[in-house]
């Protein structure tokens, strides 16, 4: 089952100088640097022969609490296509239902929350490595195509396995504008709130724009005023999925979003690193209300008569008449995945299964 499991999923295979990964100035050896960027070719290897991509491309460190190495000796990690390396985009059909071919970046995650990695015993009871893809499969469903795609790979370093690896969409400004129109170069995108592209400006005055109204209770006029700046639909159904995870890792931190720029373009919310939902089903987040977050222009928006009638349409919608949350539909959502990843978790639970015994 092991030998079947390495050609169940695609590798990947990242080459670059044993210098540059594990020697005194290396990635691995560094993992908590931000700055820290080494050149690498990466290949996709589809196992049945269909021809997959080579690609020279930068590769960073990524993460939070992963990349400490006392407690995950597995670190999330990035591609980056950038000219300086070779052709400025991965020009490749890697998500098979994407209108997207082409790519700035791919997010190589490792998966640390509820894993058989981490230092808890009670994440490690839950471990498993579908949580956080099933998230952007969930919003996919729900009718947001710019979720973010994505799908598994056993990933090699200079050859040595290293395990199974969530490789996925990474949102920000380029993402935004692939999906949505504009240039890239005239779209903010922010990570928890931290601007990766552009500034926060935007999303600042959104806050306010949307704070102001509370006080006179969102009149129809403000809330189509407020509709011109931000994605009301995908805000709900960002809101749903987190709630129906109950997120207990959300959203002080753990969100992307992007829009705005010098074209104000509108607003839209991501999920990212939803690795702590569907702990219990008695985890209640609805109160969730942090300033300059989406969770509270969530909260302000329950001011506006027309913002309730929305979600309730959107609650209809998803959670009746064979919606993408009816039991039976989650359920195969999640269970796609777990077929997907049978055979090549045998493999990493040979490879990270027993760290912490």
């Amino acid at each position: 089952q092991f030998l079947e499991g390495l050609t169940s999923i695609p590798p990947l295979s990242v080459v670059l100088p044993v210098a540059d990964i594990f020697g005194s100035g290396g990635l691995y050896s560094n993992p908590q640097s931000t700055t820290l960027e080494k050149a690498t070719s990466a290949e996709w290897i589809y196992p049945d022969g269909t021809k997959g991509f080579q690609v020279d491309a930068g590769l960073k460190m990524q993460g939070g609490a992963s990349r400490v190495p006392s407690k995950a000796p597995k670190h999330s990690m990035s591609l980056l296509f950038r000219n300086i390396y070779g052709a400025g985009r991965l020009n490749f059909p890697l998500f098979d239902d994407s209108p997207v071919g082409r790519f700035n970046s791919l997010q190589l995650r490792a998966m640390y929350n509820n894993s058989w990695i981490h230092w808890d015993s009670g994440q490690r009871s839950r471990g498993s490595m579908i949580r956080d893809q099933w998230v952007r499969d969930s919003l996919l469903a729900m009718g947001q195509d710019d979720a973010g795609r994505g799908t598994y790979a056993n990933l090699y370093i200079n050859g040595l396995y290293w395990g199974v690896y969530n490789v996925h969409e990474r949102q920000e400004a380029s993402h935004y504008a692939d999906y949505n129109g504009g240039e890239e170069d005239r779209i903010d995108a922010l990570n928890s709130g931290a601007a990766i592209d552009g500034t926060t400006a935007s999303w600042n005055s959104l806050q306010n724009l949307v704070e102001n109204a509370v006080g006179s209770g969102i009149s129809l006029s403000e809330y189509q005023q407020i509709q011109q700046k931000l994605d009301v639909v995908n805000l709900v159904d960002y809101m749903i999925i987190n709630h129906y995870g109950g997120n207990s890792d959300w959203d002080a931190h753990n969100w992307r979003a992007a829009g705005g720029g010098p074209d104000e373009a509108i607003w839209k919310i991501f999920s990212w690193d939803a690795e702590r939902i569907l702990e219990g089903v008695t985890t209640n987040r609805i109160g969730v209300n942090n300033s300059g977050k989406p969770s509270r222009l969530f909260q302000n928006l329950r001011n506006s008569d027309e913002f309730r009638l929305l979600f309730a349409d959107r609650l209809h919608k998803h959670f009746f008449n064979g919606g993408a949350m009816t039991p039976e539909n989650t359920a195969a959502c999640w269970m796609a995945r777990a077929n997907e990843l049978d055979l090549a978790i045998v493999g990493e639970s040979a490879r990270r299964g027993d760290y912490r015994r």
